[in-house]
């Protein structure tokens, strides 16, 4: 059954405006599709998700001092916002449970992606930013 979406949303609670690159709107549509409906998976079991960055053009990418081949610039990436240690947690145990692939924990915030698992089907890649990140 398919949902008449209001425009501008992706997703119920996911719009093309906050899964857009900030400085020039650059999104792959279909990436950032298949992204926005596993993150409502993540949110029905996390509740309300503050994406703080998702697609990025290059020079974006560059400019926040992300990898060379972010996740970001593909629109396959997510930061979500998440203050609290206990948050946080939640967070990642139900990012694992859902199958993310690629996953990385700052203070105040979680990366999410869903990395291809091409070569070797059951990796996972979880790391830590430095402080302050």
């Amino acid at each position: 059954m398919s949902v008449l979406l209001p425009a501008g949303q992706i997703t119920p609670h996911f719009s093309v405006a906050e899964m857009s690159c900030p400085c020039c709107g650059f999104i792959v549509l279909d990436n950032a599709r298949h992204v926005c409906e596993e993150l409502e998976r993540v949110r029905i079991m996390c509740g309300p998700l503050q994406i703080l960055s998702a697609s990025r053009c290059l020079k974006y990418n560059v400019h926040v001092g992300g990898q060379i081949n972010s996740y970001h610039l593909n629109s396959l990436a997510a930061d979500i916002g998440v203050g609290r240690d206990a948050d946080r947690y939640r967070l990642v145990q139900v990012l694992l449970v859902l199958n993310w692939f690629g996953i990385g924990v700052g203070n105040a915030m979680v990366h999410a992606d869903r990395r291809q698992r091409v070569l070797l089907p059951q990796a996972r890649v979880m790391w830590a930013y430095p402080l302050g990140a």
